[in-house]
């Protein structure tokens, strides 16, 4: 079901840290958005002549800024325990760096760095399968997008 569709460093997100990219409560799936949607790409060296109207621009080989990515991540699991564990061992490989983030759905491998969370629901018991659920949107930076 959610298994085999994000990866972290090579390594099944919902099988290893119970977490997985999330729908908004709306129903819309933000993440995709996000993570097919171009990055800028760099301005184009131009030259002005004062005695020709416009500009004249090189745009022969175009390059991209580094981007922010937000992206909406839940966990699911069983209990307390396993929800200390798996948070513990989610928030030690946010840290550790750059993160390799494969998402199936776009057939694509991000290189990204933690930068921020500005958003969590906090914990809370499922009605109908008593299973603990958390809610993160967490800020990433792509310093070298590839598109």
């Amino acid at each position: 079901m959610r298994e085999g569709k994000l990866f972290i460093n090579d390594k099944d997100a919902y099988t290893n840290y119970g977490v997985f990219l999330a729908k908004d409560r709306g129903g819309t799936y933000d993440n995709l958005s996000a993570l097919l949607t171009p990055p800028p790409a760099k301005r184009h060296t131009t030259v002005d002549y004062r005695e020709r109207d416009g500009e004249e621009a090189d745009v022969s080989d175009v390059r991209f800024e580094a981007r922010d990515i937000s992206l909406r991540l839940a966990m699911i699991v069983d209990g307390e325990q396993e929800f200390r564990t798996k948070y513990k061992n989610f928030i030690d490989v946010l840290k550790s760096g750059m993160i390799n983030m494969r998402v199936t759905e776009t057939g694509k491998t991000y290189k990204f760095y933690y930068q921020s969370c500005p958003g969590m629901v906090m914990k809370t018991r499922l009605k109908t399968t008593g299973k603990l659920a958390a809610m993160w949107t967490i800020k990433f930076r792509e310093p070298k997008p590839e598109f």
